[in-house]
């Protein structure tokens, strides 16, 4: 499971002429409105939550608003990555790089081949992946063509 951010913030707050006008502030992507939930069957799950942030707490109810595994391509999640819009979800098929620029209808941008994906962590345009083989280090600036970075830490 993973959040977009660890701030607390409420995207229904950040909206009309106040906001945008008086304050400068950007409208909150989309993708802020979810918690992502990998799973080794159902693929990835996205749950809205901002019920948490309403200030009830008589109707704090988790719903799902997406399940998404097509053809299968999720099967074996185990863990999930959030950088901007795009996740990075450790699965059977190796690390596969999704779009959530449209959170409802996410995309798959690239699959990295990888045997036995574990876990993820995401530094500026870094992605450190172990697997298999122990610790690579993927280049991720282009996200449609990540670059291996000829480093493996074995374990």
């Amino acid at each position: 499971m993973a959040l977009p951010t660890n701030q607390p913030i409420h995207p229904a707050r950040n909206q009309g002429k106040l906001m945008r006008e008086a304050n400068e502030e950007q409208p909150f992507h989309p993708l802020y409105n979810y918690a992502l939930i990998t799973d080794s069957r159902e693929g990835l799950i996205l749950t809205d939550v901002n019920t948490l942030a309403d200030g009830n707490p008589r109707n704090n109810r988790l719903r799902r608003a997406l399940t998404w595994n097509p053809k299968g391509i999720l099967n074996g999640a185990r863990h999930l990555t959030v950088g901007g819009h795009f996740v990075y979800v450790a699965a059977a098929a190796g690390l596969v790089i999704l779009d959530l620029d449209d959170p409802l209808h996410p995309h798959v941008e690239s699959i990295v081949p990888l045997q036995d994906v574990r876990a993820s962590a995401l530094q500026f345009r870094y992605l450190f992946v172990t697997d298999a083989e122990g610790v690579k280090v993927l280049e991720i600036t282009d996200k449609a063509h990540p670059r291996l970075v000829n480093s493996v830490i074995p374990l």
